[in-house]
């Protein structure tokens, strides 16, 4: 440590690879306690440059982006994410000043025109680019941590359900009849849009009644894509049929 012609002092040190830095306080107990702070994170492995940070977040977002491998309904739903909330606010921002505070009034805006559910993905993905900046040694800690969703019941759907009555005597008759083998499927069996939309003939077996999901339907702004498994591993199974389903789909 060393002091300047300005009588501030100089911290100086060296990083894990070996480089020199520096950085001004304007007392001494201020460079001495810095100096033990990263004594401390080089002997612990946790040592982040305090310049690093100065990266801003849409020059990291692009490196994110390049180094991920994912499915393209989720690069598209990624891309628009991005587009729509993350970037307008954060691009110009340098990685290491957006703090908590900056990210919990962002978070309690988008709660006042987006769902709780729509709003905490927002924050999920912040929260996974800051990891991954966390894991390049470019800040020391995740703003995210402990930020609220707040709730707006308001907007808060509210789930229905129709009797077995309706469902027979109001809903399926209004039905196309092309369309009816799928209402039935996810009425029946409970599958989802996506494992419905993918379900191939072969996966039916009438006589036993039972229909066996290992494939879904994926919509993408290229179209449709058929994915040789579900969301997840407990996604693949197989699923009794109700009496009307099998009528139904023999029909």
């Amino acid at each position: 440590m060393s002091k300047t012609p300005a009588g501030t002092y100089r911290a100086n040190w060296r990083d894990s690879a070996d480089r020199q830095k520096a950085k001004t306080f304007r007392t001494k107990k201020e460079a001495n306690a810095f100096l033990a702070e990263v004594e401390g994170a080089l002997n612990r492995g946790t040592y982040v440059d305090p310049h690093a940070g100065r990266m801003r977040f849409g020059e990291f977002v692009t490196r994110w982006l390049a180094g991920r491998s994912v499915e393209a309904r989720t690069a598209e739903r990624t891309d628009s994410m991005l587009r729509a909330h993350l970037l307008p606010q954060w691009a110009d921002w340098p990685l290491a000043k957006i703090d908590y505070l900056a990210v919990q009034e962002w978070v309690t805006s988008l709660g006042r025109t987006l769902a709780p559910s729509t709003t905490a993905k927002h924050l999920g993905m912040l929260s996974m680019i800051m990891q991954t900046a966390i894991r390049a040694r470019l800040i020391a800690v995740n703003p995210c941590e402990g930020v609220r969703v707040p709730r707006n019941r308001a907007r808060e759907a509210r789930a229905g359900t129709i009797s077995r009555e309706a469902f027979f005597g109001r809903l399926l008759p209004a039905v196309p009849a092309e369309h009816r083998g799928i209402v039935c499927v996810a009425a029946g069996a409970g599958l989802r849009w996506d494992e419905c939309a993918g379900l191939p003939w072969e996966a039916v077996d009438l006589d036993r009644g039972l229909l066996h999901v290992a494939q879904v339907a994926v919509e993408t702004h290229g179209g449709i894509v058929l994915r040789a498994y579900p969301k997840t591993r407990a996604g693949v199974r197989t699923v009794p049929m109700p009496p009307f389903l099998v009528d139904e789909l023999r029909r």
